[in-house]
């Protein structure tokens, strides 16, 4: 009898119970509180965004890039803020809010994560992966490579006389001349060189040349100079010395990241699907067209 009146006492037996409480208390009410906040299951809510709304996001927008967003931004940031109201009014029909304090964001990320949760459960049968291998052959091919030794002409050094410096200096690489040519920020001799990385390093024309150039020279033996091929600095001369092309990689050696491929677009499609769902039950409301354009660019 002690010891039980030693643990009515407790001070741990009586937080206890008004946790259980306040639990029941909210369980409770959790009806009445969705009705009044227009959630009712079945309903056709309206989603209202307001002049006043789009000004908040615009100058948001503003605070990050420092201008007015173009129409396709502005178009951007309601559809964001439409699929964010929609996430979060799903997720209190789903009750991911109880005992769960937290913003209108948090709750869509919440009903995010467990889409993406139901749509990644699937795997595909053989045929799936292959056909879906076939259809996305670009993303499983070793990327086309060349090696070449590149001489550098400064536009900025040599001014109206760029070409023809770079057609003499040419002549004298050809006849066997040791010519180095102008100071350059990248080695005279690049292998193994991809086409991305040749478009980053001299420009998209300057990569497109020097590929085309590339897989002509695999058909002769051995390379050449040949140019002057321009980039933004200036022109350059090159020489060829390997090229490999393109090479599709089999789809036994390719199946674990067809895979992953695979689960990851079926489970953003099957997310979109719902959330296609989830919207229909909504009508959206937005201010009218002129006052849309009033807060963009040109």
């Amino acid at each position: 009898m002690r010891a039980l009146k030693g643990m009515l006492r407790s001070p741990l037996l009586h937080f206890a119970a008004a946790g259980a409480l306040i639990f029941a208390a909210w369980s409770l009410t959790e009806p009445l509180r969705r009705d009044a906040q227009g959630y009712e299951a079945g309903g056709a809510d309206e989603i209202v965004l307001t002049a006043d709304d789009l000004k908040v996001m615009v100058a948001y927008f503003g605070s990050q890039w420092r201008r007015l967003p173009t129409r396709d931004e502005l178009d951007e940031l309601i559809e964001r803020r439409i699929t964010e109201e929609v996430l979060m009014r799903e997720a209190l029909r789903l009750g991911l809010d109880r005992g769960d304090e937290v913003i209108r964001r948090r709750l869509s990320q919440k009903l995010e994560m467990t889409l993406d949760e139901i749509a990644a459960v699937e795997s595909p049968s053989e045929a799936e992966l292959v056909a879906f291998y076939e259809a996305n052959a670009e993303r499983y091919a070793e990327p086309e490579r060349v090696s070449f030794e590149q001489r550098f002409v400064s536009e900025e050094r040599r001014g109206e006389s760029t070409h023809a410096y770079a057609l003499s200096l040419l002549e004298r690489l050809r006849a066997g001349a040791d010519a180095p040519g102008d100071p350059f920020h990248l080695p005279s001799t690049l292998s193994d060189v991809s086409a991305e990385r040749l478009t980053r390093a001299f420009g998209p024309a300057f990569a497109a040349e020097l590929l085309e150039l590339a897989a002509a020279a695999a058909a002769r033996a051995g390379g050449e100079w040949v140019g002057p091929v321009e980039s933004p600095w200036g022109q350059h001369l090159v020489r060829v010395t390997a090229h490999r092309p393109i090479r599709r990689i089999p789809f036994d050696e390719a199946r674990d990241s067809v895979l992953a491929d695979w689960r990851d677009a079926s489970a953003k499609a099957k997310v979109s699907d719902r959330l296609g769902e989830m919207r229909a039950r909504y009508r959206v409301v937005l201010p009218p067209a002129d006052d849309l354009a009033a807060l963009t660019t040109p």
